[in-house]
């Protein structure tokens, strides 16, 4: 049986999440149950422990959202929690440090419409994504 996807959405454009929760609410039967526009705010507010997936803009001004994932799930070590990188641009240092820092995948912003769902069953199934 699949375990429900609960989800986090990280971006500090609204409009963009607003996008994407609308294709997540349309395409498939994950919930999202949190959205912040920063790795700032989500350390700040404390992650909704029903999270399962957080989704997160790796390129947010003033933050470093690698380093905050990391320090995020340290901190809610106990929890259960799939990250998973949205960027613009990838390369090999930023999949490295991706890893490094606990992220089961990474996701262009282009391909997201059409990868998101295969990439979420990927990472979930402990395999992780980094094609990029």
């Amino acid at each position: 049986m699949q375990v429900p996807r609960k989800i986090c959405i990280v971006d500090n454009n609204k409009s963009f999440r607003d996008a994407l929760r609308f294709f997540i609410e349309t395409k498939t039967d994950w919930e999202i149950i949190q959205e912040e526009c920063s790795c700032i705010d989500l350390l700040k507010n404390g992650l909704n422990i029903q999270s399962n997936i957080i989704i997160i803009d790796i390129n947010i001004p003033e933050t470093d959202a690698i380093e905050a994932t990391k320090r995020l799930l340290q901190h809610y070590h106990f929890v259960n929690i799939t990250t998973l990188a949205m960027t613009m641009h990838c390369n090999k240092y930023f999949i490295k440090r991706l890893k490094e820092a606990g992220f089961k995948g990474c996701i262009l912003k282009r391909d997201l419409y059409t990868e998101l769902i295969i990439t979420v069953d990927t990472i979930m199934s402990d395999e992780p994504n980094f094609k990029i």
